[in-house]
């Protein structure tokens, strides 16, 4: 019953391999997950990490979500550190773009899938354990091998007792196993983290047997690192399977009360953890690459899944930020409209509310961050160098450090100065300078800023219902905008990027759209065109 089980589970996971392939995950970052998987970022921020303001701004974790159709821990891990670090160096990308075109292949789908299936044994998915073996190993507690063979020896000799005289012994045996179960479960406790490194050790080798033969692949280099690390942890194999227990396992229940009564398995880790300890460092590289194979085979699902997408053009850095898309999307958009860019030089996208513009800001960011991570980019083409990426959008205020919605949008904007001193290109994208704040000041303050950023080095691009900054950026800013159409009384949006500024207002209109009483509209709309005949507000 037990092998037709796995069979079944094993034919059930093909098909479900086979049949994804090309679809979008569908699943959610939990907050226990996202908050596992921040803790194992384990570097601080740097000069080519994207920090948390923007990872927010760009709802980069509704995108990893997306893409995360990765079959173990590792390959989870691997995606998301990857997303938080795009390269500053074109010819430095982790991703193979080889090994991606042979992963989409569809002539290789079977090989494919038997790839999938072998990374689907490498670890169980939300569990990060493989990236803190070294750490989990070095903590680990050391057992006393003279008391774990006592618990083996005991039993027997009250076994002995019982040829001598059978109430005795059976008493004695009795309260030595008694004895033996409760000591066994506070010695698994201690040793519980230490335990799981081993097995999680163990079921990456496993994994690495299991992949199919990849030579004369793109894939044979990697295959060949793998086995070696792999031969180098088959020493943690030998008479270790009582360390790793399955849940399917059929003779499971038997083992497990075996090793209560008698320690079986803790008299095994004695000498499993030292040789475990010699090789973390060659587990911790196995879990890397495997987690690099299963990332490769989710990317190449995701670009399948998309209705448009195509390999960068990372160009030389001559100093200059700049960027060239067509057919540019936002990838997490079910129905999106393309749009063109080409600028080497500072973008004020102007237009009405609800115009596209936010949208359009975070598709470049994305784009750029794609481009530097994954090698994949939802537009026809793209073409800039490797840039740094800031962003100041979706800010709050905050309640826990006191700080208002003004203070919190002037440090956002304070840290994207800071980085525009340093050397290398910088793309930046703001979405309404200074909001928190009156027109008067806003206006006189933000033009300041935005000339602050019209650097030859940084390229920022920046979204303002304050149509007076078209004029007072004119000839350093290239002015941009969206649009709308008004047909029969109701607000259409082409979201189309058009040359020049936005010369349509529709805040009053949207207002009618969503059933505003008509007296409300009628005078909002009147105060509106009053102001723009006289300059000034009347009651």
């Amino acid at each position: 019953l037990g092998y037709r089980t796995r069979k079944q589970e094993e034919d059930s996971l093909r098909r479900e391999l086979t049949e994804g392939f090309g679809k979008r995950s569908g699943e959610r970052l939990t907050e226990d997950k996202k908050q596992a998987l921040e803790a194992l970022l384990d570097e601080p921020e740097g000069l080519n990490t994207i920090d948390r303001i923007t990872w927010n701004d760009l709802e980069l974790d509704c995108l990893f979500a997306e893409i995360n159709t990765c079959r173990s821990g590792a390959g989870e891990l691997y995606l998301y550190r990857l997303l938080h670090r795009p390269v500053l160096d074109h010819g430095q990308l982790p991703l193979s773009e080889d090994v991606l075109a042979f992963l989409a292949d569809t002539e290789k789908a079977s090989l494919r899938t038997d790839i999938l299936a072998a990374l689907s044994h490498a670890g169980e998915r939300g569990r990060y354990e493989g990236a803190e073996i070294r750490a989990s190993l070095e903590d680990a507690a050391a057992l006393s091998p003279v008391r774990e063979g006592a618990s083996l020896v005991l039993p027997v000799a009250a076994l002995a007792v019982m040829t001598f005289h059978t109430g005795i012994g059976i008493l004695v045996l009795l309260a030595v196993l008694a004895f033996n179960i409760v000591q066994y479960f506070k010695t698994r406790n201690s040793i519980a983290r230490s335990l799981n490194a081993i097995a999680d050790m163990l079921r990456l080798s496993r994994c690495s047997s299991m992949l199919p033969d990849l030579t004369g692949t793109p894939l044979e280099a990697e295959e060949e690192r793998i086995r070696a690390l792999s031969r180098e942890l088959s020493s943690l194999g030998r008479g270790s399977q009582l360390l790793l227990r399955e849940p399917g396992d059929p003779f499971r229940a038997v083992t497990d009360y075996f090793c209560m009564l008698f320690h079986l398995d803790l008299l095994l880790y004695i000498p499993v953890l030292r040789r475990a300890r010699q090789c973390a460092g060659q587990a911790e590289e196995l879990s890397s690459c495997l987690g690099r194979l299963d990332t490769s085979a989710a990317v190449a699902s995701w670009r399948a899944s998309l209705p448009v997408w195509c390999v960068p053009n990372l160009t030389e850095d001559d100093g200059r930020a700049s960027l060239h898309t067509e057919g540019l999307i936002h990838p997490l958009l079910t129905s999106p409209v393309p749009n063109d860019l080409d600028t080497d030089s500072p973008v004020l996208l102007t237009g009405s509310n609800a115009s596209g513009k936010s949208t359009f800001l975070k598709a470049c960011a994305l784009a750029a961050l794609l481009a530097q991570t994954l090698g994949t980019v939802p537009a026809a083409a793209y073409r800039a160098p490797c840039m740094r990426i800031y962003s100041s959008m979706a800010l709050r205020d905050s309640l826990q450090d006191g700080d208002s919605y003004f203070i919190v949008e002037i440090r956002s904007l304070k840290r994207i100065l800071d980085a525009a001193q340093t050397p290398g290109p910088v793309l930046c994208c703001i979405d309404e300078v200074l909001r928190g704040t009156g027109t008067l000041e806003r206006i006189a303050a933000s033009s300041e800023i935005l000339l602050a950023l019209a650097d030859r080095h940084v390229l920022c691009m920046a979204a303002t219902h304050d149509g007076e900054l078209c004029g007072l950026l004119e000839g350093i800013y290239t002015n941009m905008h969206f649009s709308e159409d008004l047909t029969e009384g109701d607000v259409r949006f082409s979201y189309r990027l058009q040359p020049g500024p936005s010369r349509s207002r529709n805040a009053i209109r949207l207002l009618q759209r969503l059933s505003y009483d008509e007296e409300i509209v009628s005078r909002a709309e009147q105060r509106a065109q009053t102001f723009l005949k006289e300059g000034k507000w009347v009651r």
